[in-house]
């Protein structure tokens, strides 16, 4: 958790606003639009994965279950699991530093075994990721952009319950 705090003072003052006021939503309303969010984050990579023809080697069909299972099961563990893998990139996800992520290594063993929060495997990401148009790329960020802005609310919400 001191991980995720450190990251969102590194968070621009612009969206620092906009957290502010996530951070007025109900828990539920935050867990469930994050689910929302990733749930479509998944569907639209499942697409750009078809374009690509690299839908089958990215593991997005499991990685789909696994998101609908945990949903079901625990609807807050998709907005930990994210929180614990991207919130040390707060500031590169907010200021859509896609140089960054396209050279950021991260070995496959350090995800865990089903792991399916990292939504598509890191090499598939790096093959697809220069053949992405502007136009495919925005709602990638979109997408990853509101979830970071609801992880950091429901942290902060968390934090501040817990004082």
């Amino acid at each position: 958790m001191n991980h995720i705090r450190i990251a969102m003072q590194k968070i621009p003052d612009e969206f620092k606003e906009s957290i502010r006021e996530t951070r007025s939503m109900e828990m539920a309303h935050i867990i469930d639009d994050f689910n929302s969010e990733a749930t479509d984050l998944i569907n639209y990579l499942a697409v750009i994965t078809k374009k690509y023809k690299v839908y089958k080697e990215s593991n997005l069909a499991s990685n789909m279950y696994t998101l609908g299972v945990a949903i079901r099961h625990n609807r807050e563990l998709p907005i930990l699991k994210f929180s614990s893998i991207a919130m040390e990139h707060a500031h590169e996800i907010f200021t859509r530093n896609e140089q960054y992520f396209h050279h950021l290594d991260i070995p496959e063993g350090k995800l865990g075994a089903g792991d399916s929060f990292t939504l598509i495997k890191p090499e598939i990401f790096k093959k697809i990721g220069a053949q992405l148009t502007e136009e495919e790329k925005q709602p990638i960020f979109d997408h990853v952009t509101v979830m970071a802005t609801l992880s950091c609310a429901y942290f902060a919400n968390t934090a501040a319950s817990q004082k």
